[in-house]
């Protein structure tokens, strides 16, 4: 099990960010992406919002309390833009943390997504084809969010054990997760904001269906109907809402991890946390971000 230790803070207890909502009243709200670039259908809104120093009240940011948590980890993955290795060993080590940290029974994965805040190098490891979450380098995802919708969240658990057990047992319980963890050196420019899942209406959020290809067509197109739209990969993306109340880690090494819930189906505890990376203009000497993103669902017999 991952051992969480305290580390030296910065003096600031909190910043301001600017985080970028979705515009209510989009007539159309989806997400493009293809290799490289990700298009909203939707007009941000920026906001200035008090963004916490999560390291002074590390020990009280837990899962079941508010949806995410830091852990320590080191990861034997020399090189997370080589896709073989991630594969081979990087699989392996989120599987064993998840099930240690939560006491799931099984697990299945869903892929991972690398993003970097370096136009440059997004440029340089341009995917032929982006695969929904393999290939290439994408941004950082700035945009107030959650990578699955309840709407359709059950489904898509139900669908992936299916085809990872094909003959396993019932499960009671599904949490899907993020395990993000940067892999440049800080202070980074773009880091990762984090919702206290508390703090949520249960009625906040816009369905957001995601359509991966290999190119983004032109605006018309991306507003246009789409047939069986119902049956797209879809997540949520939150207007503004005062009573959110923001987190992030300053200073995120490549040996630290921030694991937070997409979709937990025990709606008892802490169940989706949006999150967004946004532009940190409080710290000097930031570095460009680079990041590796995993996601997988825990099920519990």
């Amino acid at each position: 099990m991952p051992v969480m230790t305290t580390q030296p803070a910065p003096v600031n207890d909190s910043i301001d960010g600017v985080l970028n909502y979705a515009k209510d009243g989009a007539p159309v709200y989806r997400r493009w992406v293809a290799a490289g670039v990700e298009i909203d259908t939707f007009e941000p809104e920026p906001r200035h919002v008090q963004v916490r120093n999560g390291r002074l009240v590390r020990d009280r940011l837990t899962l079941d309390c508010v949806g995410f948590t830091l852990l320590d980890h080191q990861s034997a993955v020399q090189d997370f833009q080589d896709e073989g290795e991630v594969a081979r060993i990087y699989a392996a080590e989120v599987d064993k943390v998840v099930r240690q940290l939560t006491g799931a029974q099984r697990t299945a994965a869903t892929g991972w997504t690398l993003r970097t805040s370096d136009d440059q190098q997004r440029e340089r490891m341009k995917a032929a084809e982006y695969r929904g979450g393999k290939g290439g380098v994408q941004p950082p995802g700035a945009m107030v969010h959650v990578d699955q919708a309840p709407q359709r969240a059950p489904a898509t658990a139900r669908a992936l054990y299916d085809k990872t057990y094909p003959n396993g047992p019932a499960y009671s319980r599904f949490i899907s997760f993020s395990f993000w963890r940067p892999y440049s050196q800080p202070p980074h420019d773009w880091p990762l904001a984090l919702c206290d899942a508390v703090s949520v209406s249960r009625t906040d959020g816009h369905l957001n269906p995601i359509i991966f290809g290999n190119s983004v067509p032109d605006e018309a197109a991306r507003i246009a109907p789409i047939t069986h739209e119902e049956r797209l990969p879809a997540g949520t993306v939150f207007s503004f809402n005062p009573d959110h109340r923001w987190y992030f880690f300053p200073n995120m090494t490549r040996d630290e991890v921030a694991l937070l819930k997409f979709y937990d189906s025990d709606q008892r505890l802490a169940w989706r946390v949006p999150h967004t990376a946004f532009h940190d203009q409080t710290t000097s000497g930031t570095q460009m971000r680079s990041s590796v993103e995993y996601r997988i669902t825990a099920y519990f017999e």
